[in-house]
Parts: C-alpha cells; sequence; structure tokens
C-alpha cells in the first residue's frame, strides 16, 4: 500500500532503499510527470498509483517479484513503455506476471507491431512459449461482443479459445 500523504519518490524509497534520483528516474520513465512527482500521491490517478507501486516493487530487492496486473488500466502507449521498463528491470531474473489474458494479447500484439518481433522472439522475450503468445494472440479475432464477455469475466479463457474456431461472427 501507498502512503496517501507522502510523494512518489518518497514511497517509493520506503520499499526500495534507493537514492531519490534513482526513484525519480524510474518513476518519470513510467510516465509520472515531473509536475506530480512533489505532490502527495492521494492527488494521483488511479493509474499513476500503479506505477508508483510497480516502480516501487521494481526496484526493491527481491528474489521473486510478482506482479498484479502491472498494466491495468493503462492506455496502449503507456502500456508498451511500462511493458519494455519492466522487461529491462527485470532481466535474468525471477517475475511472475499475472494478467487479463485479453489485455496481455494486446501487449504482445503490440510489441510485434512497434518492434517487429516474431511470436518467437516474445516468447523468449517474456518467458513464455511460443504456442502460449500463439494462443493468446488469437483471442484477438474474437468478435467485440466475445471479447466484452471475456474481458468482464462472464465466460472462461477456455471458452474464448473454443469460440475463436467458429469463424461465422454470427455464430461466435
Amino acid at each position: 500500500r501507498l502512503l496517501n500523504r507522502l510523494p512518489a519518490a518518497a514511497n517509493v524509497r520506503l520499499a526500495a532503499r534507493v537514492p531519490a534520483a534513482q526513484a525519480e528516474e524510474l518513476l518519470l520513465a513510467l510516465g509520472i510527470p515531473l509536475e506530480s512527482l512533489s505532490l502527495p500521491v492521494s492527488a494521483f490517478s488511479g493509474g499513476m498509483r500503479r506505477r508508483v507501486t510497480l516502480c516501487r516493487a521494481l526496484l526493491a530487492e527481491y528474489d521473486v517479484l510478482t506482479l498484479d496486473e502491472p498494466y491495468k488500466g493503462l492506455d496502449e502507449e503507456t502500456r508498451a513503455r511500462v511493458m519494455r521498463l519492466v522487461e529491462a528491470h527485470t532481466a535474468g531474473r525471477t517475475v511472475i506476471l499475472v494478467t487479463h489474458t485479453l489485455e496481455e494479447a494486446e501487449g504482445y500484439e503490440q510489441l510485434m507491431r512497434d518492434y517487429g518481433l516474431t511470436q518467437e522472439q516474445v516468447s523468449k522475450s517474456v518467458g513464455k512459449s511460443r504456442p502460449y503468445i500463439t494462443n493468446s494472440l488469437r483471442l484477438l479475432k474474437l468478435i467485440p461482443e466475445v471479447r466484452e464477455l471475456l474481458a468482464d469475466g462472464s465466460i472462461s479463457t477456455g471458452h474464448a479459445k473454443a469460440l475463436v474456431s467458429v469463424i461465422d461472427e454470427e455464430r461466435q
């Protein structure tokens, strides 16, 4: 939990024993505006608060890092930037990433589009098998109504994967 009355860097430094400049550098890279660094985190949006929490986790000492929905609520550009920073700060370390499969698939697709990566390259960079990446990307072929059902939890990922094979959109 963040301490609402403290600014972002102070919150980061409580868990991660790093210099203020290092905390501020990563906060800025994660998209926290410079003018917001002196404000208490209670003034931050939910997305900004999640990025402060993520910064704290990335800079803290850990044997295994668990990230629960670290990209939730981020716009496409910010999500791509944050994914790159997470990858850079966790390279060679054990990370357990929990995320909604549809958002995850969109992130994989963006990495492929923005950086010209293949599914194999994405799989190696995020520590997932290539078939896992392929199956996640297949979910993006669902019609919007079915994607919405998956996003709100009305249907499971397994159900959604079965519907991907139904080519006729009406039958989906």
